[in-house]
């Protein structure tokens, strides 16, 4: 499932998720504070934080597949030179 995503739209849609997260910060200021608006917030905050988190673990496994897969052939496998050399 991560393979068949391109790295560049994964950047692309953090990016846009961290404008929105901005744009909620902003739109926080502005809010009248009842205890409804207060908890409504507190959920966005809260799902907004777990999406940003959920992206940076999709990057770091993206950008890490190739080292990990490296490294593993590079160890267990004979032809590691064959590996290096593409």
């Amino acid at each position: 499932m991560l393979i068949s995503v391109k790295k560049i739209a994964l950047i692309e849609f953090y990016k846009k998720i961290y404008i929105s997260y901005l744009v909620i910060e902003q739109f926080d200021i502005k809010t009248d504070l009842t205890s409804t608006t207060i908890t409504s917030i507190l959920i966005n905050k809260i799902c907004t934080y777990r999406l940003i988190d959920y992206m940076y673990r999709i990057l770091i496994l993206i950008f890490t597949q190739t080292e990990a897969k490296l490294y593993k052939t590079f160890i267990f496998d004979s032809n590691a030179s064959k590996v290096i050399e593409k």
